[in-house]
């Protein structure tokens, strides 16, 4: 029997509550066992912005699982095996088996890759078996001879395991490994219990939105009691830039609707926009939404104030031509990605976009409504009054490269977090989210 310990999760945008618990989770089981634990994530994240949360040198992560061995079958006849060799190439491996008697049938040859080999699984935060064998694929039956172990806090799990942990009054994933690690006979040091903390902070946005509840104040004294540095998890969550960055793409893959017209819109919230208006100056190639490639045009709202929105685009030109249809609105950008600047709230921003492409794009108009006797009912201008002739919007001259950003006012003296590095982006981040719903009050202080 291996003395691997495998812990399996899947991420579908990048959770910071559910990564760091997993971390979290791993360091715990190998203090206990003494063994190497691997860490099977369904996909790429951004390992560097994960590693300015919780430390991860310790931490083996897996896309796959990889057996190292595979089976070959096929009819013995009277064949008597004498011995195997192999012969390894650039591009195959040959193997060689000698008889000492009798024949092999060689067109009937079967083939099996070999099943990993664990001493326990866990996973955390998969609501049922079927979502688990999609992420194991061919190795899905190892869930069948292995001792497993199944946590999660949502009330809707299967509970599918051997050994089920689910805890439907936490609130966050860092919240059940505390709670969890009762049952599991583990000891949380201070280290692990900071970083949990770290995640309830970034689950909870500093304990404002949803995620917050009695219970979570509860769990937050416990790890302190533990030894978690309140003020280092803060300081974690909040001194990044890069993190602020991934925060706000975090709500703009949340909030994302793509409507039947391939016209993609999402937003931020105001408390995130300030954060992120605050530290840095946003161009129109901080616009996530490029990367999506059945949309013919992608907006993110961006609240800069009550009365101003700003408005990340990017648009297949030969579909949707966004300079055309908005250059008036201090547009600043090239022929994919632009920002536009439109003097109104949010709601009538999207207001204001979504009619303008109706009318000059999609030609959408009211359907006409059929009488009784079977004629149009639709209102007619009186026949006596000239109707005006349809203008169509002059052609304006190409605009050149973005040089121009919208550039925040420098934080003040003393503001909750310090400016970090240039040149992060929206694009050095995968695909992420989770993070919640905002309010607009501004963040606690931090320490320096």
């Amino acid at each position: 029997m291996s003395d691997r310990v495998l812990v399996i999760t899947k991420i579908t945008f990048f959770d910071v509550d559910k990564l760091i618990s997993t971390v979290a989770l791993s360091k715990l089981l190998a203090e206990k066992s003494g063994s190497s634990v691997e860490v099977m994530v369904n996909g790429k994240f951004p390992s560097a912005t994960l590693g300015k949360l919780v430390s991860t040198a310790s931490i083996k992560f897996i896309e796959k699982l990889s057996s190292g061995f595979f089976s070959i079958r096929l009819p013995r006849g009277d064949a008597k095996v004498k011995e195997v060799k192999w012969e390894e190439t650039a591009d195959e491996i040959k193997l060689l088996v000698f008889t000492e008697s009798g024949e092999l049938v060689s067109q009937d040859i079967h083939s099996q890759q070999g099943l990993p080999d664990y001493k326990a699984i866990y996973t955390l935060g998969i609501k049922t078996q079927q979502d688990l064998e999609e992420i194991l694929a061919e190795n899905k039956s190892i869930w069948t001879k292995i001792p497993t172990t199944n946590i999660d806090f949502r009330a809707e799990n299967t509970k599918y395991a051997n050994q089920n942990l689910v805890y439907p009054e936490a609130k966050s994933y860092a919240e059940t490994i505390l709670i969890a690690s009762n049952e599991l006979d583990v000891a949380i040091p201070n280290g692990i219990a900071t970083e949990l903390l770290t995640a309830i902070y970034w689950k909870t946005n500093a304990f404002r939105n949803k995620y917050t509840s009695a219970s979570t104040w509860q769990n937050v004294g416990k790890l302190i009691a533990l030894g978690a540095d309140h003020d280092d998890a803060q300081h974690k969550v909040f001194s990044s830039l890069s993190l602020i960055e991934a925060k706000s793409r975090q709500e703009i893959y949340q909030n994302l609707v793509v409507n039947s017209d391939k016209i993609a819109f999402s937003k931020v919230s105001k408390d995130t926009a300030q954060q992120l208006l605050k530290h840095q100056p946003i161009t129109p190639n901080k616009n996530p939404l490029v990367e999506l490639s059945d949309t013919w045009a992608s907006f993110v709202f961006i609240p800069m104030d009550d009365t101003k929105t700003l408005v990340l685009t990017s648009y297949q030109e030969d579909k949707v031509n966004i300079r055309k249809l908005f250059g008036e609105y201090n547009y600043v950008g090239d022929s994919i990605q632009a920002e536009i600047t439109l003097n109104m709230n949010v709601t009538d921003a999207e207001k204001k976009i979504t009619q303008t492409l109706d009318q000059k794009v999609f030609n959408h108009t009211p359907k006409t409504e059929q009488t009784t006797d079977g004629l149009d009912s639709t209102p007619k201008p009186p026949t006596n009054v000239k109707q005006a002739e349809k203008v169509s919007q002059p052609e304006l001259p190409p605009l050149a490269a973005a040089t121009e950003t919208i550039t925040p006012d420098p934080a003040p003296v003393g503001a909750d977090i310090a400016p970090t590095t240039a040149n992060n982006s929206f694009a050095d981040f995968g695909p992420i989210g989770g993070f919640g719903n905002q309010s607009t009050d501004p963040l606690p202080s931090v320490k320096n």
